[in-house]
C-alpha cells in the first residue's frame, strides 16, 4: 500500500474455489496451497487491508485450456521423453499431468480470480 500513490491501483490474480466443497481428490491436490478460498474472501481481504474493491472477474477457461495447459502439455511430451530414465523428473513431470486432469475433471470447482482495487 505504501508504494502506491493517492489514487493508485492494484491488480492480482490468485486461485479461488468457485464451488464450496470440492471433491477429496481435488482439495487433496490443493494442499500445498493453504490458502486457497472463494472470491468473497478475496474481496474481504482487500477491505480488511483498507483498499476498495473497483472489480474483479474469473479467467475463463480457455485461459486455462488455451493459454496454459495447451502449453503445458506439449512441453511435457517431450520433457518425458528427455527424462525418460530420471525417476526424480517423471515424478514432477506426472504431477503437473494430474493437475491437468484434475483441471479437466473439476474446472467448475475452481479457477482464477483478476481482482482491482484502490487505495
Amino acid at each position: 500500500k505504501p508504494l502506491l500513490k493517492p489514487g493508485g491501483k492494484i491488480a492480482l490474480t490468485d486461485a479461488v474455489w468457485l464451488k464450496p466443497d470440492p471433491p477429496e481428490e481435488l482439495a487433496q491436490f490443493w494442499t500445498e496451497y493453504p490458502d486457497m478460498n472463494n472470491i468473497d474472501n478475496r474481496r474481504d481481504i482487500f477491505g480488511q487491508c483498507g483498499y476498495k474493491m473497483l472489480g474483479d472477474f474469473v479467467l475463463p477457461e480457455a485461459a486455462w485450456r488455451d493459454d496454459y495447459y495447451g502449453p503445458m502439455e506439449t512441453r511435457l511430451e517431450i520433457l518425458f521423453e528427455k527424462y525418460a530414465d530420471d525417476k526424480t523428473a517423471l515424478s514432477v513431470l506426472e504431477e503437473c499431468f494430474l493437475e491437468i486432469n484434475l483441471y479437466e475433471k473439476y474446472s467448475d470447482y475452481y479457477g482464477y480470480v483478476f481482482l482491482v482495487a484502490s487505495i
